[in-house]
């Protein structure tokens, strides 16, 4: 619809619509439209890209309460990757920094892998889904123990490491 309204599509855009559609054979289908409004809109300060692009070091603190004591262990963070290529580049960079100073104490933690999940409604598509994975290693010398770590996609799916705007 946001193609249709505004002639481009925009993934991940900051809309509000408000319109007066006609019901086709079925909710996905619109027979007419009398009126449409769309509003876009884009926060791009510095404050607000450094305020959307958060952190993971929280959630991996407190995953990293609950693993055992001395048992080999791994982390996966899941986290929506829904902003701009500006906001999200910024998130990678802390991802790799708060993680590289990340101290894992007595524990065993060896990896954290964060999954980008990027969900849409494309144009030519009802839905689409996306997933990249990032990984640092914490402690020890050891491979990474996943050799397929995609935690919403298919077993069949490519993996693609890092962030999805380097695909």
């Amino acid at each position: 619809m946001q193609q249709l309204l505004t002639g481009s599509y925009r993934r991940y855009g900051n809309y509000i619509q408000s319109a007066l559609f006609k019901l086709g054979m079925s909710p996905r289908y619109a027979a007419g439209c009398d009126q449409a409004i769309m509003l876009r809109w884009q926060s791009s300060s510095e404050k607000a890209v450094n305020g959307k692009a958060r952190d993971v070091f929280k959630k991996l603190a407190e995953a990293h309460e609950q693993l055992p004591q001395e048992t080999d262990s791994v982390v996966h963070i899941g986290l929506e990757a829904l902003e701009s290529g500006e906001v999200e580049r910024r998130r990678y960079d802390r991802i790799l920094e708060s993680t590289a100073r990340f101290d894992a104490k007595a524990k065993n933690l060896r990896y954290v892998y964060c999954h980008y999940l990027m969900p849409e409604s494309p144009p030519d598509e009802s839905w689409a889904f996306d997933e990249t994975v990032q990984w640092r290693r914490i402690t020890g010398t050891e491979q990474r123990p996943l050799e397929y770590p995609l935690l919403v996609l298919p077993g069949d799916t490519e993996v693609r490491f890092g962030p999805y705007w380097a695909t």
